[in-house]
């Protein structure tokens, strides 16, 4: 659906901006689906599914701020070296009470 006038749109056109939107929405269920786990998740209880959604939006815009090229590698990095995930949240505060 699109509100484009059909003199200024050809079809080719709309292909291209259906394949780039549909791009755009599978590279981020990818990261959400797959690498982070939320359609896997068994998490049921109260508001847990929503509250688990807004920390890995939160993940997600960290590493992209990041610039995170993979975020799956990134990941098991920090879970392997939590202080230095620790180090990347609090900045000097950890490193002047750690």
């Amino acid at each position: 659906m699109t509100n484009a006038p059909r003199e200024k749109v050809n079809a080719e056109q709309l292909l291209g901006w259906r394949q780039k939107h549909w791009c755009i929405e599978n590279c981020s269920h990818y990261r959400r689906d797959v690498t982070l786990g939320e359609d896997a998740s068994q998490m049921r209880i109260n508001r847990v599914p929503e509250v688990l959604a807004a920390i890995n939006g939160g993940i997600l815009a960290l590493m992209d701020f990041l610039g995170t090229k993979n975020l799956a590698k990134q990941l098991k990095f920090y879970c392997a070296h939590p202080e230095e995930a620790l180090q990347l949240l609090c900045g000097n505060l950890s490193r002047q009470y750690g």
